[in-house]
């Protein structure tokens, strides 16, 4: 079986309709996949473009190393205020909600905690 790209004006319409050419699809691929080889897979332009998704990766991993930092203090000064104003009058009372912690974070917490304790 032989396949071709062909125009689809002169498949409707006739040779009147466009005058291009079929061309055999295995030699129009090859051109394309050669063409791809020498353009974009050149060892600097892919060692540049490499280190440019490794520094944006760097950065992200730093931002959220930040935010974890600061839920960490978040939660640290949650459990200063919880212990501090104490819940003998509100027992409901949640301090860490008052300022956007949620559960997650403090479970997480607690686990970090329960790896830091000494095995007995």
């Amino acid at each position: 079986m032989y396949r071709y790209y062909a125009c689809a004006t002169k498949a409707r319409q006739g040779a009147t309709g466009c005058k291009g050419r079929a061309i055999p699809m295995d030699r129009l691929d090859n051109l394309v996949v050669g063409h791809i080889e020498v353009r974009l897979l050149q060892p600097e332009r892919l060692e540049s473009t490499l280190a440019s998704v490794l520094d944006r990766r760097q950065q992200r991993t730093e931002r959220r190393r930040e935010h974890l930092r600061a839920l960490v203090q978040r939660v640290e000064v949650a459990d200063k205020e919880g212990i501090e104003v104490g819940t003998a009058a509100n027992p409901r009372r949640r301090p860490w909600r008052a300022i956007g912690i949620r559960g997650s974070v403090l479970k997480w917490r607690a686990r970090q905690d329960s790896n830091l304790r000494p095995q007995a």
